[in-house]
């Protein structure tokens, strides 16, 4: 059977389920200085050792699980980058993350595709991973629409910044214009008064 590796640990990693035992309060959760990074690392590897001994046997129900752990982790390694980016973001110098920077390409023209409408359906169903909340699927209906075949860039969106959209209400729903409002937004977090913006691979232009 599996071996926990510190008896006092589980406690430090729930901070939500009241049937798992002690919790430690979520608010406190970043002022944790222990256990170690080799610690961290120690508990790392006892793990991977023990699903490497349970995957060649194990039943469907619990490679479902273990699947279900994967996708869990690859939100918490958004998170770190989300972390990571608003800590290095409050630093004067700004620095890198990752300073290889990523490819560019030019948007393609833009265009609005038309959808008729209808009945369709949306959800999960099938083979293959899914959250619980991406399924079942189901029947809605649409009224017709267009959508742009692409996403907006960000020059459109300096565009709209430039032609006052921070200062408009009627281009705000109430909630949004409230909440621009009461926290003085005139820009997206991490664009830089300059017109540059700051991410993961440092400052870089629009």
């Amino acid at each position: 059977g599996y071996r926990v590796f510190g008896a006092r640990w589980p406690q430090l990693f729930n901070s939500y389920y009241e049937s798992l035992g002690p919790r430690h309060a979520r608010p406190q959760r970043g002022l944790l200085s222990r256990p170690s990074l080799a610690e961290v690392k120690a508990y790392r590897a006892h793990v991977d050792a023990a699903l490497a001994d349970l995957l060649p046997s194990a039943s469907p129900p619990a490679l479902s699980r273990v699947e279900l752990g994967c996708h869990h982790e690859q939100q918490h390694q958004e998170l770190l980058l989300t972390d990571i980016l608003h800590a290095f973001s409050c630093n004067p110098l700004l620095p890198a993350y990752q300073p290889t920077r990523p490819t560019t390409v030019a948007a393609p023209e833009q265009a609005w595709l038309r959808h008729a409408g209808g009945i369709v359906e949306v959800g999960h169903a099938g083979p293959g991973f899914a959250f619980d909340n991406e399924g079942p699927r189901h029947a809605v209906l649409l009224t017709p629409f267009e959508v742009s075949n692409r996403l907006v860039t960000c020059g459109e969106y300096a565009d709209f910044i430039a032609s006052g959209g921070y200062r408009e209400p009627l281009l705000w729903l109430s909630d949004g214009w409230a909440t621009v409002q009461a926290q003085g937004w005139q820009r997206p977090l991490y664009w830089q008064p300059d017109g540059s913006v700051f991410g993961l691979h440092g400052v870089q232009p629009l």
